[in-house]
């Protein structure tokens, strides 16, 4: 899919190369397509020719450990860093040129790890401001039901996060990123989170790309993961098998041999 112009139709997309028309399910078109990106800051790149995909309705982990260039790789699929070389697509269009704000109408939710919330804002003037409201949001978590007329900075951690990811779902995108949503928050907590996330996936076709510092909860969820090292891949392949072998993520500086959290942060 990486030459001529793609296009679709219901649960048909189309490839135009000159000469021939190619009709393909939509279903075989990754939502996320990743070719040879090189990413940094200052024309340095943190991220070096990384190749990467995510389909319809899958969750895939990128792990790593703190400055493998998780975060950096996800800013430069919104939008908010410019690649140095290689290319982003979403659901076969290159998204060069496309700002942040155009990539989000096409479908792209970014969580940072600041959760993108505003303190002063209550939950329910929240989802009024991205269009919907409050009974519909909520249906993914109940407990903001009652928190509606709460400002959001005086909400529990846990409670905030559940907001920024209402607030994602709420828009029903094609692209779902998660930058470090555990981050300040106990595992357990965690745990209720996640299972949302797979579910929406699953059901309404949503393609998640997921950075977990909380290694081994991300891998029970998600369907494949990517391991970066120095800002290139240094390994991936099915979730099962990742969370298996423990060499390959004590090598990855992900956690060691015990059953401890690993380490990572939301600096990747």
């Amino acid at each position: 899919m990486s030459s001529g112009h793609i296009f679709a139709s219901g649960k048909l997309a189309c490839t135009l190369i000159p000469g021939r028309l190619t009709v393909v399910k939509a279903g075989l078109i990754d939502v996320l397509e990743l070719d040879r990106l090189s990413v940094g800051y200052d024309r340095a790149p943190v991220v070096r020719d990384l190749t990467l995909t995510v389909g319809h309705g899958e969750v895939v982990a990128l792990l790593g450990a703190n400055g493998a260039g998780k975060t950096t790789t996800l800013r430069a699929v919104s939008g908010l860093l410019k690649p140095v070389s290689g290319t982003v697509r979403l659901a076969g269009q290159d998204l060069a040129g496309v700002s942040p704000t155009a990539r989000a109408r096409l479908g792209v939710a970014h969580v940072p790890p600041d959760r993108g919330i505003f303190f002063g804002l209550t939950v329910a003037e929240h989802f009024r401001l991205d269009g919907t409201d409050l009974d519909a949001a909520a249906g993914h978590f109940p407990a903001l039901r009652p928190l509606g007329s709460r400002k959001a900075g005086l909400l529990s951690g846990g409670e905030q996060q559940m907001l920024a990811i209402a607030r994602a779902l709420s828009r029903r995108p094609r692209l779902l990123m998660l930058d470090e949503m555990s981050l300040g928050l106990a595992p357990v907590i965690v745990e209720r989170l996640l299972p949302v996330v797979r579910e929406f996936a699953t059901s309404h076709g949503t393609g998640v790309l997921l950075v977990e510092q909380h290694v081994h909860l991300a891998l029970k969820i998600a369907d494949r993961g990517y391991i970066l090292s120095h800002g290139e891949l240094a390994a991936s392949g099915a979730a099962g098998a990742l969370s298996k072998d423990r060499a390959l993520l004590a090598a990855s500086y992900l956690g060691g041999p015990g059953d401890g959290p690993p380490v990572g942060s939301a600096h990747g």
